[in-house]
């Protein structure tokens, strides 16, 4: 995961259909249910501080929940996606992939806007009325309560530092910057993560155990308003001062499940 900023609409559909090279993305709009005239998915905000934060916590909830019971060292197995525990809530992986490497980039000397596309990271069958959240660009902290305050500025600003393009598409027409949100509440979470067992030192007293979190980024949440199938990619890049840029896109396959 990484993160990282809204580009222009017209900027980062351009970009993604450059970039992923694939005929899906080549900007038909937003995809429309042929019998009801009506669109697959609605983009919407959180209606509050607290739905924003609710969302990202149900989000890190289940993602870092995968590792429980899970050799160290291992990596589990993460689904596409998943229901949250409330509600019609539903999760998606989003950007929680790996960055591409230049040589995934740019192979036999191309650039990363002429890399052809991968086929979709997986497919995922969600019921229509559903909400789908999920980061196209995201960072999580994880320290002793204590920590909550700075951690909060830290994460913030780190956000607002490092990020230099993020964006999704849906069946090629990006999603305007103000579809894409972030985490308005100030509140930090417990959270069990596979760093649970370790320590850090807080204002130089005794270790305390890494069970508090704080996340931001940038976010999407979709509404699923027809059945049917739709194609959502997402792009961020992140540079990190003198760092190579770290890049990540994602392609995902989801079908509106259900009629109306």
């Amino acid at each position: 995961m990484s993160l990282a900023f809204g580009l222009s609409g017209q900027a980062m559909a351009a970009y993604l259909m450059d970039s992923y090279g694939n005929p899906v993305l080549s900007g038909y709009g937003l995809k429309w249910n042929t019998g009801t005239g009506q669109r697959l998915v609605s983009p919407i905000t959180p209606s509050s501080e607290v739905q924003s934060a609710n969302w990202i916590v149900s989000w890190y909830e289940w993602y870092q929940g995968r590792w429980k019971g899970v050799p160290s060292g291992i990596a589990p197995e993460v689904p596409v996606c998943a229901p949250a525990k409330d509600g019609n809530l539903w999760l998606l992986r989003g950007d929680a992939v790996a960055a591409l490497s230049d040589a995934a980039l740019a192979p036999a000397g191309r650039t990363s806007h002429q890399r052809q596309s991968s086929p979709p990271l997986g497919h995922c069958r969600i019921p229509l009325g559903s909400v789908v959240v999920f980061p196209v660009a995201s960072s999580l902290a994880v320290f002793g309560k204590s920590y909550c305050d700075n951690a909060v500025k830290e994460i913030r600003n780190l956000v607002d530092a490092t990020v230099k393009e993020a964006g999704a598409t849906i069946e090629g027409e990006a999603l305007e910057p103000a579809s894409l949100w972030r985490n308005a509440s100030n509140a930090c979470f417990p959270l069990w993560t596979p760093l649970s067992g370790f320590s850090v030192q807080v204002n130089e007293s005794e270790p305390a155990p890494l069970q508090y979190a704080y996340a931001d980024g940038r976010w999407v949440a979709l509404k699923l308003t027809a059945p049917g199938k739709t194609t959502i990619a997402i792009r961020n890049v992140t540079v990190n001062g003198n760092e190579t840029p770290r890049i990540v896109e994602a392609l995902y396959e989801l079908e509106v499940a259900g009629t109306r």
